[in-house]
Parts: structure tokens; sequence; C-alpha cells
């Protein structure tokens, strides 16, 4: 402001104008930045929220994460699964494309139901099963029948856990499992299955 203030009396003085004097161009800075300071918009103090990311499970588990994609065009719908040590290395991935476009449940249920089929068949027997969809998460850590739509494929995935040892559930943010969201796209990408 000061600078701009300077310029503009000596520009006036230079065009013969009526000019402020030098001692009057300190105030008149801070008058004019009070005047631009009103004139802002008023900003609130947002909360940020902290990205959160994938957390490995304890040393003696493995983590297995799923996640589902719907191709509603193509009628048809894909599986993503990832299989880390403690440490966060993969040790094993796939892909499955669904020739059906099934409701975001019933897509979750079946790869939750992939999920632990894969595990199994690769010897995993202490992991943790970690996806982003509450709803799937509590059917498959509570005792009882889930009477919803995807009740039968939760039961069809409940049958799997005769294979571990220890099993534990976990629910994530989306962000989370972008690995496995990954997946799940790219089985559009393929006809069947693959690892």
């Amino acid at each position: 402001m000061t600078t701009w203030l300077i310029w503009t009396q000596r520009n006036q003085v230079r065009l013969h104008l009526v000019a402020a004097s030098f001692h009057q161009i300190p105030q008149l800075a801070k008058d004019r930045f009070a005047e631009f300071l009103a004139c802002q918009p008023t900003t609130t103090n947002r909360h940020v929220i902290p990205r959160t990311r994938w957390q490995p499970p304890p040393s003696d588990f493995m983590k297995i994460n799923f996640d589902r994609a719907a191709f509603s065009s193509e009628n048809r719908s894909g599986i993503g699964v990832v299989i880390r040590y403690s440490v966060g290395l993969v040790i094993a991935s796939c892909s499955q494309c669904l020739p059906q476009a099934y409701s975001s449940d019933e897509v979750k249920a079946l790869a939750a139901t992939k999920a632990l089929s894969f595990a199994a068949e690769i010897g995993i027997s202490k992991a943790v099963l970690e996806g982003d969809l509450l709803t799937i998460i509590k059917a498959l850590s509570n005792d009882q029948r889930s009477l919803s739509s995807f009740g039968p494929l939760i039961d069809d995935a409940k049958f799997s856990l005769i294979n571990f040892y220890q099993l534990r559930y976990s629910h994530v943010k989306r962000e989370c499992n972008f690995a496995t969201h990954s997946l799940a796209k790219f089985a559009n990408n393929i006809s069947d299955f693959q690892v």
C-alpha cells in the first residue's frame, strides 16, 4: 500500500493535481489496508480431516483386503483381493469379473467370500479380513444368520471360516482400500479370474 501511495502522490505532483503530503502517506496506507481487509470474505477455521492409510495387521497375521466395482452399462461386476504380510508386502492378489451386475452389498459379500477362499487356497490360517462396507463386516462378524437380501452370500463366506485358525474383522474407509478397488475395476478388462 505504501509504495502504491508514494507512486500515486508522485504522479499527482507531476500532473499538477492535488496530492497528499509525504507525512500523510503512512496513515493513508493503514486506512487503505484496513478497508481492504474489511472487504475480504470472512474465513472460518476448517476442520482438517487427516488422511487415513492402510494399517498393518499384528505381526503374526496376514491382512486380506477386498472390494468390488460395478460396471452397470456392461451388466458386469468386479472383485479385487489383496493379501499382505504385516510389513505391507503383497503376497497375493486377484481380480475376478462377474458376468452380472449385482447390488453393492451382494457383490461385496461375494468379494468377501472370494477373499476368504483365495486366502485359504494359499494356506493362510491367521488373518484380518478388511473391507470398506460396514454392513458386510458386521454381518460377517455376527454369529447369527443375516436376514438381508445378501444373507445367503454371507453364509457362503462364513462357510470358509473353517479354514482359518484365527480370523479378525476390520472396517476401513475407502481410501485405505484403494489397491483392492483398483483390482476390482481392473476386472472389467479380464474375462474371468486373474491372480
